[in-house]
């Protein structure tokens, strides 16, 4: 938020940063709409109240407008602290269900998980079952939820286990494959995103370190999502031409071969849905 906006509010000019404010969802919003899909429309309504003074119907009037202006925008509420402060995510909840009732088009649930310090790290590493709680509260809700920001600072790593940079890093490593095993494993889970990936915004959380070489947190991850959470098998039908599998939800390319035909289709496997495709060769 630019300085000057602040000093308006000071001011009690709030009126014109409404203005400013509905203005900046519109500019944005149209100028990216074919490149952006999640937007967090809003950003921490609970542990940055300032908006408030504009009036209580921001958050809603900015929803509105987002999807008035992009109809195919996904668009993603957005907290602090709610994975972690048992107080910030209640008024959270409280928050966005009274939205969501008042039938406000929110589509995610986005939860910050920032490890800032030593402290911070050890702390949640003893609380994960906590954490997972914590994302059981927000999806009764009923919205997908987004782990919006998250990242591991090396600096943190060091002094929480007191050991060298490329320790630290190894460390840094399972750390993060840790808490993506924990997201990933709740079902309201939908994305996770690590902030961020190169000059991180918290010294060394980056995937790759200044002079561009790949760090062990990199691989580990990429292991993870491309490989254990990926379902790659070679199947044979049965007599009727019916094969079954179980595999995470997402998209497949699935390659049928019979006798010298040959053809790739690509199919979308649904989470909690009945899924039963017929893929017809030649046609």
């Amino acid at each position: 938020m630019p300085a000057w906006v602040e000093v308006k509010g000071k001011l009690g000019q709030w009126a014109e940063v409404r203005e400013y404010l509905f203005s900046r969802v519109v500019r944005e919003v149209e100028e990216f709409k074919d490149l952006i899909q999640y937007w967090d429309v809003v950003n921490e309504p609970i542990v940055q109240p300032w908006f408030d003074s504009i009036g209580s119907d921001y958050i809603a009037e900015s929803f509105r407008i987002v999807k008035e202006t992009d109809p195919d925008a996904i668009t993603v509420l957005n907290e602090y602290g709610v994975l972690v402060n048992e107080r910030t995510r209640r008024a959270f909840i409280s928050r966005a269900r009274q939205l969501i009732n008042e039938g406000i088009p929110i589509d995610v649930i986005g939860a910050e998980a920032h490890i800032f310090t030593a402290q911070d790290l050890l702390g949640q590493l003893r609380s994960l079952e906590s954490i997972y709680l914590a994302i059981d509260e927000l999806a009764q809700l009923g919205k997908p939820i987004h782990i919006s920001e998250f990242q591991i600072p090396l600096p943190a790593v060091i002094d929480a286990f007191d050991v060298s940079i490329s320790e630290a890093e190894e460390i840094q490593a399972e750390i993060a494959r840790i808490f993506y095993k924990v997201f990933f494993s709740h079902p309201a889970v939908e994305a996770i995103t690590y902030w961020n990936f190169y000059r991180a915004w918290q010294s060394g959380s980056g995937f790759l370190r200044d002079d561009l070489s790949i760090k062990p947190i990199f691989d580990e991850l990429k292991k993870l999502i491309h490989e254990e959470w990926k379902t790659s098998v070679r199947l044979e039908t049965d007599i009727s031409g019916k094969v079954a599998f179980n595999g995470f939800a997402g998209k497949y390319e699935v390659s049928v071969e019979s006798g010298a035909m040959s053809e790739t289709f690509i199919i979308d496997v649904k989470k909690g849905e009945k899924n039963e495709f017929t893929l017809v060769l030649g046609q």
